[in-house]
């Protein structure tokens, strides 16, 4: 705090990256019917959660740094259901700080009226050159509130706007809303769109940076400024596990601040490990799988089976991407199949887990000696020299490999592959002995059954 020695006490809601209106391409041919509706509801109503939050926190004000919606081009019934959750926050006397993103750009008028709580910051320059107007918020006499913002001018904004970012000398407290790339906080799913950086923020002389763009919670930085990224308040997608929620910032009188979460996210996305190593039960598969799938329905980790107490009423719709690893005997019988998957899912219905495996991928290994296969003149030990020799050798493996993937991933296809990088071509490797293995395996254990 820099305007006074004592303030009023205070608190807001931040979120960004509702992607409102989101299409979800693909989601029909992965999911059944229920489980889509599921999702789709889900992300529709994500707003109306986050503005029952807002009011039962008591917060003074919400702030949403970027992408409110996931396109340019936004369905009616989305402004509409915006619009009724931005005036309910207006009954309950909570004004509303929000910026456009990447995904949103503000070009043109809105089609519908905000009520008069909502405080929409303007698009800028690619580069702004001049400081970002502020907007006020005045709580009490010593208690004056400046939040800076800016709304993207077009989808692809490659430079910093941290210079555009001025304290006021007036103002007893300053939050910063910043859409964009910050630190090293990057993924294959976000581009690096106004890249700053943590210590750039720094020199600011804002006591929070409430971040956007990045659909991971992350704080970056937990001293003032307070720096960080929420969120996306309801995953979409595989790629967006986790159970998400909203931050709940708390201001004292000094100007110290305290971050809580509320979850907000109706469905969960999770990458599922379950470890079969050395078991020879099929029966017990199922268990298994189940006892961890209830673990991530409880909001327990994915990588481990533990006890879990709720109810089940209490656990979170999950949609699974179940990854089965480990050396076992089981590892030929396990291989995905339509099968396997009724098989598992039929657990998961009996003990009553909101649940659906989407996608089962195997990294199973039957006990194999491998060392001596390694040295065997039949067909296997040459094909797993030929892996070995590519692991050492990844040009080598470029050279084997990129025709016969060309011809699979491939644009204008439904899958494509962006050139491979070493940790991608140590996967293919990996996956190509493992199937050998099992392929191996299941043919000893045909043959021994014929004999």
């Amino acid at each position: 705090m820099i305007g006074g020695d004592t303030m009023r006490r205070f608190r807001f809601l931040h979120t960004a990256d509702l992607h409102m209106g989101s299409p979800f391409q693909g989601l029909q041919s992965r999911l059944p019917d229920l489980w889509s509706a599921r999702v789709r509801q889900a992300a529709d109503e994500v707003f109306r959660r986050i503005v029952d939050i807002a009011i039962e926190e008591r917060v003074d004000f919400v702030t949403i740094a970027g992408d409110v919606f996931d396109a340019p081009s936004v369905p009616m019934h989305v402004w509409f259901e915006l619009q009724r959750g931005m005036q309910k926050l207006c009954d309950a006397g909570i004004r509303v700080f929000l910026s456009h993103g990447n995904h949103d750009p503000l070009t043109g008028p809105t089609p519908v009226a905000w009520p008069e709580n909502v405080y929409v910051f303007p698009a800028v320059s690619v580069e702004p050159t001049e400081a970002l107007a502020p907007a006020w918020l005045e709580l009490a006499p010593d208690t004056r509130i400046q939040i800076c913002g800016f709304s993207y001018s077009r989808a692809a904004m490659t430079a910093s706007c941290a210079n555009a970012f001025v304290r006021h000398r007036d103002a007893d407290f300053a939050i910063g809303l910043y859409h964009g790339s910050v630190g090293a906080v990057a993924s294959a799913d976000h581009a690096t769109y106004c890249p700053t950086s943590v210590q750039e923020l720094s020199t600011r002389g804002f006591d929070v940076f409430a971040l956007g763009h990045i659909h991971q919670q992350v704080v970056l930085s937990q001293t003032r400024p307070l720096v960080f990224y929420p969120g996306v308040p309801q995953g979409r997608h595989i790629r967006e596990p986790g159970v998400h929620g909203v931050a709940i910032v708390e201001v004292d009188e000094q100007g110290r601040t305290a971050v809580t979460w509320r979850r907000t996210a109706a469905v969960t996305f999770a990458p599922v490990e379950v470890s079969l190593d050395e078991e020879d039960s099929l029966s017990l598969v199922p268990k298994r799988v189940a006892a961890v799938v209830r673990s991530v329905s409880s909001g327990g980790p994915a990588s481990q089976v533990q006890q879990i107490q709720a109810k089940d009423s209490d656990l979170l719709p999950t949609i699974v991407r179940l990854y089965l690893t480990g050396v076992t005997p089981l590892a030929s019988a396990l291989q995905p199949s339509e099968d396997l998957h009724s098989t598992l899912m039929g657990e998961l219905q009996v003990l009553g887990l909101p649940a659906w495996i989407e996608d089962i991928r195997s990294e199973l290994v039957p006990p194999l000696d491998r060392a001596a296969l390694m040295h065997s003149a039949e067909f296997v030990g040459e094909l797993l020299r030929l892996v070995e020799e590519c692991r050492s050798d990844l040009e080598l493996a470029r050279t084997l490999l990129a025709p016969v993937l060309e011809a699979v991933f491939h644009d204008g296809g439904d899958l494509t592959l962006v050139e491979p990088g070493e940790n991608e071509w140590r996967f293919v490797l990996d996956a190509a002995e493992r199937q050998v293995l099992t392929w191996y395996a299941a043919a000893g254990s045909a043959e021994g059954a014929n004999r």
